[in-house]
């Protein structure tokens, strides 16, 4: 049952997490890859803000807190696979991995209803509020092919914030989803071009920054 309600929620997505991608050309390659991917340049920010997922590198989230990339976390995320298996949303499970490596939990912001992107930046924005938290640095944490979706959604909602962003390369069916050659295997290829479109669908509508 709760493996079905996994794939019930993957299966309603408006864009599919991995569309088969067409043949591409290298010009193609080239503006897709700028599209979906944002250079992880970590800068000093007022928050470090963490895109949940279901897996990710807590250690290195951590480790920008650590070495003073940001005084305060705000970690994002409800729904994933472990979800679905525990009932408990993912915001808690990475808030606890962030202590496990060191990040004091007092330092820890958790929104816990997002289900997307565009709920992580709003509902955050939300809990930064309710805190009379008003930052005016940003450093976001995620997988880096999500980079590129993630900065336009929090350039939408944050207009005013610097931001600078840190990353991690995922993993999926053993492959390495990389901004160097992520066109190189079908795995990898899917992800991004499925990134790509979901970039372009909702920049036109307005939920994130236009492209």
């Amino acid at each position: 049952m709760t493996h079905e309600a996994y794939e019930q929620f993957q299966s309603s997505r408006e864009i599919a997490r991995e569309p088969d991608a067409p043949p591409l050309t290298d010009s193609e390659v080239a503006e897709i890859g700028r599209v979906a991917f944002t250079p992880s340049e970590p800068k000093r920010s007022d928050i470090l803000f963490v895109f949940g997922a279901s897996s990710g590198n807590w250690e290195m989230a951590a480790r920008l807190y650590r070495e003073k990339y940001a005084p305060l976390v705000l970690v994002s995320g409800r729904t994933g696979r472990d979800y679905y298996a525990t009932r408990r949303p993912n915001a808690h499970r990475i808030c606890d991995e962030l202590v496990s490596y060191g990040v004091p939990r007092e330092l820890i912001l958790i929104e816990d209803r997002a289900g997307n992107t565009l709920e992580n930046v709003r509902f955050g924005v939300g809990v930064l509020q309710k805190a009379k938290i008003e930052p005016s640095s940003v450093l976001f944490f995620c997988k880096s092919h999500h980079s590129g979706r993630a900065r336009r959604t929090l350039e939408r909602w944050l207009p005013y914030v610097m931001l600078a962003c840190a990353t991690y390369d995922e993993v999926y069916d053993g492959v390495q989803v990389r901004e160097a050659d992520w066109w190189l295997n079908a795995v990898s290829r899917n992800r991004v071009y499925g990134e790509y479109l979901r970039i372009q669908r909702y920049s036109a509508r307005g939920d994130i920054a236009t492209l």
